[in-house]
């Protein structure tokens, strides 16, 4: 079988018939690095992915040069649910946002913020949606078949920008660690002079114009998914990395 031969003057890894459908100069080596439509991507780079180096609304994925950074992070709520007090048509539910302190430091820092159902939790994103009383018995320790009380009361919340919803335990103990509330992905863009956006599900980023939503991000085995949307065309794909 004859082979075709492939003529390429310039030796840019762009075969000259190429070059000349779309008005490049077949002894200028330089092109194969230019990006003659402005779009992030080489002319060969283009040439590689079969697309129109001339137009920038055809390109390669811009996905393809987005990596997930691992490991994956949890995010956690600004604040723990402490108490509840009965207030004419309602209740008013009581919460403690921590400050940061050094590990010497005992004290309990924070601030005490209050919110009755359908308000916001000062300005967290946070609406407080319900309230629903709640006991339970626990044995005594040592107690010889007693038992005690405990308020295992529930608040439910609504995140403002997603609609999502999350239920927190009442806790008495301020110094207790806030619930986690998402999953949180790092991704790097590696185009350009790159980026980087720490994602949780819901988030939306942009790539060279682009818009993208996260759809979704978890564990998977020793590595990570993240499935992402293109809001434009609603093109699904999923990211994936793999711990080393």
């Amino acid at each position: 079988e004859e082979q075709k031969i492939v003529l390429d003057a310039d030796g840019d890894g762009l075969p000259d018939e190429w070059e000349k459908r779309y008005g490049l100069n077949p002894n200028d080596p330089s092109d194969a690095t230019a990006d003659a439509d402005g779009d992030e991507f080489t002319n060969l780079e283009e040439y590689a992915a079969k697309t129109d180096p001339k137009d920038r609304n055809d390109h390669p994925d811009y996905l393809d040069s987005l990596k997930i950074v691992l490991p994956l992070k949890a995010t956690y709520m600004p604040f723990v649910f402490t108490k509840a007090t009965p207030i004419p048509n309602g209740w008013r539910c009581e919460f403690f946002a921590a400050k940061q302190k050094s590990e010497s430091d005992a004290r309990v820092l924070g601030r005490t913020i209050t919110a009755r159902i359908g308000e916001e939790i000062a300005e967290s994103g946070f609406v407080l949606k319900g309230y629903e009383k709640k006991e339970t018995r626990q044995a005594i320790k040592g107690g010889q078949g007693m038992f005690r009380t405990v308020d295992v009361s529930e608040v439910k919340l609504e995140r403002k920008r997603d609609g999502k919803a999350i239920q927190l335990v009442i806790s008495q103990n301020k110094k207790a660690k806030p619930a986690p509330v998402d999953v949180q992905a790092t991704l790097a863009y590696e185009r350009g002079a790159g980026k980087t956006f720490d994602v949780v599900a819901g988030a939306e980023i942009s790539l060279s114009g682009t818009k993208y939503r996260v759809l979704g991000v978890e564990s998977a085995g020793k590595g990570a998914k993240v499935q992402v949307e293109d809001s434009t065309t609603g093109k699904k794909r999923t990211l994936e990395a793999l711990e080393p």
